[in-house]
């Protein structure tokens, strides 16, 4: 498409996929939730210390604190994981917490929305009902009527108008 004789084209050649290169980028580290969001609570609160020190002190490093806030929690983990923990490692943690904290919050706010326009007209008119049944009337009493399930000779019955009522 587009070629004619004597120019040029670009041709794309696949190769063998390597998986050695896979396992450099993927994550071994399977921390739970509740850990990511511990982490990501621990860096905002750090920030704001961070922010109200500079308030205080005049010559407070405000930048270069925020950048290693880091640096203390990295010392704790162990050296010899498969994904090394790394001041860039925990900001992606913490910026991966943040995402799914807010997608899970998005998304929790837009079910009870489609719930609503789903079931509000059903729900709505039976729960009128059932609460103006139970508050305009007693409770009726139980009425025990036998019906015969097989058979083709049934005894006469009579019924009575204050039955229907």
């Amino acid at each position: 498409k587009g070629c004619f004789p004597g120019g040029t084209f670009k041709v794309s050649v696949p190769i063998k996929h390597d998986p050695a290169e896979d396992d450099e980028e993927k994550d071994h580290n399977n921390f739970s939730r509740d850990f990511q969001e511990l982490i990501d609570d621990y860096a905002r609160a750090y920030d704001n210390w961070c922010s109200a020190q500079s308030l205080v002190v005049k010559n407070f490093a405000l930048l270069k604190e925020k950048q290693a806030k880091y640096d203390a929690l990295i010392e704790h983990f162990p050296k010899n994981l498969l994904t090394p923990v790394t001041a860039e490692y925990m900001k992606k943690i913490v910026r991966r917490a943040r995402q799914n904290r807010h997608k899970r919050k998005k998304t929790a706010e837009l079910k009870p929305e489609e719930k609503d326009e789903e079931d509000s007209g059903e729900e709505s008119e039976k729960e009128e009902v059932e609460e103006e049944e139970e508050q305009s009337s007693p409770k009726p009493k139980k009425r025990i009527v036998e019906i015969p399930t097989l058979g083709s000779v049934f005894p006469k019955m009579k019924w009575k108008e204050s039955d229907f009522v």
